[in-house]
């Protein structure tokens, strides 16, 4: 996985507000106005970074964000920069609507425990979001970073 230089809103809410579509869509006007603003250059997709996910108090803090130049050294008001290391990571590509990409991200898991894999962030890079005609044309990269 390349270093990535990552511009967003870091939240620590509930599991059921960030599987909501308005969670994302509202985080994004946020960004993309902002981007607008100022005139940032934008590199990649449209990503969300996952921190944490607790399941036993249904927590998680995620950083829903966009790839921005490497150039970009202060954040707009009311955002956030993140530089998100180099590093190995699993990759797995997911078709189709946010509410059924869970199965993929058990999988994922399931492969990284029988290989005794270590991770850390998690990241999904919404390949087509702004696109997409459709929830099931959508594309997400899942990518579970390898920390040993």
């Amino acid at each position: 996985m390349p270093e990535v230089n990552c511009l967003g809103i870091r939240h620590k809410t509930t599991m059921a507000k960030v599987m909501t579509k308005e969670f994302f869509e509202t985080n994004y006007q946020t960004i993309f106005a902002a981007i607008g603003e100022v005139n940032i250059q934008v590199t990649g997709n449209s990503s969300c970074i996952y921190y944490s996910w607790n399941e036993l108090d249904s927590t998680t803090e995620v950083f829903p964000c966009v790839s921005v130049s490497s150039s970009l050294e202060i954040a707009p008001v009311g955002l956030q920069l993140v530089l998100v290391p180099a590093s190995r990571a699993v990759k797995s590509t997911y078709y189709g609507s946010a509410e059924e990409s869970m199965a993929t991200h058990l999988k994922i898991d399931d492969y990284c425990k029988e290989y005794n894999l270590k991770t850390g962030l998690v990241i999904e890079e919404y390949v087509n979001a702004a696109t997409a005609t459709s929830e099931d044309e959508l594309i997400t990269n899942i990518y579970y970073q390898i920390i040993e």
